[in-house]
């Protein structure tokens, strides 16, 4: 499609706790100009355009078109929304990469040095989980 989602917003936000975001638009056509205002109104300073099928592509190709981006960009930490589909994907995505894998997360933030902390709400929120991912790089799906 040519409009943003609400979910790729929230990543962004996200995102934007952490550093600088980049989105990448998976479509066979650009995005459109309000797409692009969009992005950029929400933090996206760059968006890659990757030109294939999103609703064709399997999980594991999912995984291969990002491993492409975040090699070509040595962006080090990769939000994906937490869906059945991304979840999969997450997992070959960090298989390839060496990453630090989280799923189900509820926020990301940076700790003192620098490094990634995911938080994560468990046993009906009673737990908060706070993890620090020591890999180079993290693949990181937000509920």
């Amino acid at each position: 499609g040519t409009t943003v989602r609400n979910p790729a917003l929230e990543l962004l936000t996200a995102a934007r706790a952490i550093g600088r975001p980049e989105a990448v638009w998976l479509g066979g056509d650009a995005p459109a100009g309000a797409a692009l205002e969009t992005l950029g109104t929400h933090g996206a300073g760059v968006v890659h355009h990757l030109a294939v099928d999103p609703g064709g592509l399997l999980p594991a190709q999912v995984a291969q078109v990002l491993r492409v981006a975040v090699e070509a960009t040595g962006a080090r930490t990769v939000l994906l929304t937490s869906t059945f589909e991304n979840k999969e994907a997450s997992a070959h995505l960090a298989f390839h990469l060496g990453a630090g894998l989280v799923v189900d997360a509820a926020g990301v933030e940076r700790d003192d040095d620098g490094a990634l902390v995911t938080v994560q709400q468990a046993f009906a929120g009673t737990w908060t989980l706070r993890s620090v991912v020591t890999a180079e790089h993290a693949v990181v799906a937000l509920k």
